[in-house]
């Protein structure tokens, strides 16, 4: 009797232990750049897909890196989900989604672009000098011979962006997400040297 006691609580106990790690498992399809954008205050200017928003930065932390879509409080897709359907037409609207465009050699100097979503895009050779860019999502972006001269990369998210041949002048740096994933404060006030994905 104590042998079929012992051996029920150990295939019991076997049960449980596969069930529970089902349940301990991560999501597929993290987003860790989403993730990021959420620090520093970044979850007060996001929802959930359904437009709740967050209460606190581990909230929006869990939801986006379970592969989920941030929306900006002024709405639309910008980080996660799939690539948008997107006319690629530059406006100086915040949140505008240009992620995916081909924006190279565009002229954008002086452009408010603060908050956009420019991840993936392609700007190579694009004129950005003196333009507004904090809050901007550059993740992944080709930024290759790119004039960012007296840009404003406050809280931008560079996370894996190609600089390679960038003009980088004289270039406002504050908590921004440099290329390497490191912060620029943690940098002395700079991404230089951190250019690198």
């Amino acid at each position: 009797m104590l042998r079929r006691l012992l051996r029920a609580g150990v295939l019991g106990l076997a049960m449980m232990a596969m069930l529970g790690a089902g349940q301990v498992s991560a999501a597929p399809g993290g987003n860790a750049g989403a993730s990021a954008a959420c620090k520093d205050g970044g979850y007060l200017t996001y929802t959930d897909a359904d437009g709740e928003a967050f209460k606190n930065v581990g909230q929006c932390v869990k939801y986006a890196a379970q592969g989920n879509t941030l929306v900006p409080v002024g709405g639309g897709p910008i980080l996660g989900g799939p690539p948008p359907a997107s006319d690629c037409k530059v406006r100086e609207l915040v949140y505008a989604n240009l992620s995916y465009c081909d924006l190279s050699d565009a002229d954008l100097r002086y452009h408010d672009l603060s908050a956009n979503n420019l991840s993936y895009a392609n700007l190579s050779y694009a004129d950005l000098s003196s333009a507004e860019l904090d809050h901007a999502n550059l993740g992944y972006a080709n930024l290759t011979g790119a004039d960012l001269s007296y840009a404003d990369l406050n809280r931008a998210d560079l996370t894996g962006a190609t600089l390679t041949g960038a003009n980088l002048d004289s270039v406002v740096w504050d908590r921004t997400f440099c290329p390497d994933g490191t912060n620029s404060d943690a940098n002395g006030g700079t991404c230089l040297g951190h250019l690198a994905a």
